[in-house]
């Protein structure tokens, strides 16, 4: 490999994000930007969270970090089960609320498909609302080769077992409530599911709807109707196109629409009256042998492309076909602000795509991942949004070699900023495969499980690395056991293409179930600098070189708390050039 001084590069790659950004930025309607100020790690967020395990409670606490537990997928790994009539979980809001979400397992239906049940809410004593609940796109069962299926039999087979346990029921309240309020979920007479596991509860303070904007066409100007169960889709598209031709806004009100099949766009702009108002849903999933792109949410097909203030929720309840996907396709400036996307296969997934920003939103209980930035996207920034529950890595940047159909090409100058990850039960917090400039920074991740909290690889027929970044990160109980191996809290690993001006620092690691900083080697070679980390606590060693790693690592300033194994642990002597200063 032809070694390149660090420091140039790293210059190098600043230069890049830094004009990547300014160019996003100016391209992209201004609005009030919430994130956290500079240097702070995950995403700031409107609700406050509050776990089960952290409040008052009369039912049975859960721990574990046991592949197939229901409290490893908790967020911190501890969950409250409520089983007996009366028991019951109470939480002190700490700011005033109107809304709670809340992370909840039941049970599975004995022949697969879930159930529905109801749990009581109390406001200070007082009766607030029956919350429903189901488990329909919930639990999948793993034999032992790893597979998910649907049925509940699997988990029988030796080493079989289930996952995918929490979903999330978000409720509107019908009045504000004040900071002090004493919030109790409870098992009451007519809550009947069997158990009930509470992973935690988010309060926030939902404003009101926004309205349409003077520059907008109402979706129901054209035949849309908000909560009928009807499908909506021929007036989406009608007013799509009108919005188009007229060079105005798409608006979709407060209520609910069904929508069956995906809207394509093109120099428009799409909003909504807020991530908790305007709700896009479908009631059935394409054919197994149907598009790619699935039948719901929006599919970038040009440039000037505007989407914001919705709430996505689909129909997916395994990981592979049929396909459903919050955003998807191929666009030129563009911006996603304030979506709430559930429930899909993937929350976004686009590649080919340039100049955009994708700020301040949530994605939840999506089969696979948050989002993906895939195949010959350059100039992408990913900042301030908050994934949890997802089946895949909660944000990747995804760069391979075996995708066709104008998909060819590595990314560049993309930059993951500020965002936080939870909870995700099959994949990384952040996985980066191959690419140019490709960065991580100040983000949080917690509870990754069962593989890294951070992953740089030129795995999955990945492009090289010509310059990746993973600085100032919170990385806490992640790594975890699977495909017969231990992932690190962040692991690099090079079993293809070469990596190159690979730059780790300024990160804190906590709880780590396994290595540390975990480096592992393959076909190419490695060029690493891992300085400045603090590595509170780990089980395993603080940086682990695996014997098949080859190329040069430098270590610089790294501190180690209570490590379980070895500071550093270098399994592959000289084959790799190692300094340590």
């Amino acid at each position: 490999m032809n070694w390149l001084n660090n420091r140039e590069r790293e210059s190098k790659m600043k230069q890049y994000l830094t004009a990547g950004v300014a160019l996003l930025l100016s391209c992209c309607v201004q609005s009030a930007d919430t994130s956290a100020a500079s240097g702070a790690a995950g995403a700031d967020v409107p609700f406050i969270t509050c776990f089960a395990a952290d409040a008052e409670y009369t039912g049975t606490l859960l721990q574990s970090v046991k592949r197939g537990d229901i409290a490893a997928e908790a967020v911190t790994r501890r969950a409250v089960r409520l089983e007996r009539e009366g028991d019951r979980i109470s939480f002190k809001a700490e700011k005033p609320f109107n809304s709670i979400v809340v992370r909840c397992c039941i049970p599975d239906a004995p022949q697969g498909g879930g159930i529905d049940a109801t749990l009581s809410v109390l406001a200070d004593g007082g009766p607030a609302a029956k919350l429903p609940l189901h488990s329909r796109y919930t639990w999948l069962y793993a034999d032992s080769d790893g597979g998910l299926l649907e049925d509940p039999a699997v988990a029988q087979k030796p080493g079989g077992f289930a996952r995918n346990f929490f979903d999330e029921a978000r409720l509107l309240l019908d009045r504000e409530f004040p900071a002090g309020t004493v919030l109790t979920l409870r098992k009451s007479a007519g809550d009947d599911a069997p158990f009930y596991v509470i992973d935690l509860v988010d309060f926030e303070l939902v404003p009101p709807p926004l309205p349409c904007p003077p520059d907008a066409l109402p979706v129901t100007e054209f035949g849309a109707t908000a909560d009928d169960g009807a499908d909506d889709t021929a007036a989406l598209r009608k007013c799509v196109a009108e919005a188009k031709k007229q060079g105005k806004k798409v608006y979709i009100p407060r209520g609910v629409f069904r929508q069956d099949g995906i809207l394509e766009l093109d120099n428009v702009t799409v909003c909504g009256a807020g991530m908790w108002h305007s709700t896009l849903m479908t009631h059935v999933l394409p054919s197994d042998k149907g598009p790619w792109n699935g039948n719901l949410g929006f599919r970038l097909a040009g440039r000037n492309i505007r989407v914001s203030d919705l709430h996505v929720i689909g129909f997916s309840r395994r990981r592979g076909k049929p396909f459903q996907r919050g955003v998807v396709g191929s666009g030129e400036n563009f911006e996603l602000r304030n979506l709430w996307i559930e429930r899909c296969g993937v929350g976004i997934w686009i590649g080919n795509c340039r100049d955009g920003v994708i700020r301040n939103c949530r994605f939840r209980n999506n089969k696979a991942d948050g989002i993906n930035v895939n195949n010959n996207s350059h100039r992408v920034l990913i900042e301030n949004c908050h994934a949890r529950g997802n089946g895949d890595d909660s944000f990747a940047a995804f760069s391979n070699t075996d995708k066709g159909g104008g998909l060819v090409g590595s990314n560049s100058d993309i930059l993951f900023r500020r965002n936080t990850s939870e909870s995700n039960w099959w994949g990384n917090g952040i996985g980066l495969y191959g690419g140019v400039n490709i960065a991580a920074e100040n983000n949080l991740v917690r509870g990754a499980q069962p593989v890294a909290g951070i992953q740089v690889s030129t795995g999955h027929s990945a492009w090289p690395f010509d310059g990746v970044t993973v600085r100032g990160n919170r990385i806490v109980d992640c790594g975890g056991v699977n495909w017969n191996q231990k992932f690190g809290s962040i692991w690099v690993h090079s079993p293809g293409a070469p990596i190159a001006g690979a730059v780790i620092e300024n990160n804190t690691i906590r709880n780590g179930l396994n290595d540390a900083v975990k480096l592992q080697g393959g076909k190419s070679e490695i060029e690493l600098v891992c300085r400045n980390n603090r590595i509170q606590s780990t089980t395993g060693d603080g940086v682990r070189i695996l014997g098949n790693v080859r190329g040069k690592v430098t270590l610089d300033g790294n501190t180690f708390g209570a490590v379980g194994g070895r500071r550093l642990r270098n399994d592959a002597g000289k084959a790799v050039g190692l300094l340590e200063k």
